[in-house]
């Protein structure tokens, strides 16, 4: 799967649990959505505004208007950021069960977030298992392989 194809079916598949989605999807996602972010925070560093700028007053008490580009920049870097929360989350769900894998795991992690270092912890464990964990081989309990479609099987 390319970036392309991979970025296509993160937003198409926004609320989908069900089904497998491979390694290559969530590789991909984790180069493409943090160079989309870290160029927004580039341009906005190249219009001369830092996260500082943001704040509704300044220092001295004196109001910050920001111009309409460096807030609608902002606007979009947040709706992206928030509206990505679901499909990242099914996304982690589809991975877990391309290894056979409840998707009940990520609500496992997530919840270790209770106790802090505990939930960084875990979330590194997550993030490794999912990206590097090998998908089964062939149909399993959430699916068909994710990495044959129908045009590319026999008979």
């Amino acid at each position: 799967m390319g970036p392309v194809a991979a970025l296509t079916s993160f937003f198409k598949r926004y609320f989908d649990v069900v089904g497998r989605s491979r390694r290559s999807e969530y590789g991909w996602l984790l180069i493409i959505m943090p160079a989309i972010y870290i160029g927004g925070a580039m341009l906005l560093a190249a219009l001369g505004y830092t996260s500082e700028d943001v704040s509704p007053t300044l220092p001295d008490g004196s109001s910050n208007e920001l111009p309409w580009l460096v807030t609608l920049i902002y606007g979009l870097l947040t709706v992206l950021i928030l509206g990505t929360i679901i499909p990242w989350t099914t996304l982690t769900i589809r991975r877990f069960h391309d290894m056979g894998r409840s998707g009940w795991w990520h609500a496992l992690f997530t919840v270790l977030w209770i106790i802090p270092p505990l939930g960084a912890l875990g979330w590194i464990v997550q993030f490794f298992w999912v990206l590097f964990g090998g998908g089964t081989a062939g149909a399993n309990a959430y699916g068909p392989d994710p990495r044959f479609s129908a045009s590319q099987t026999f008979g």
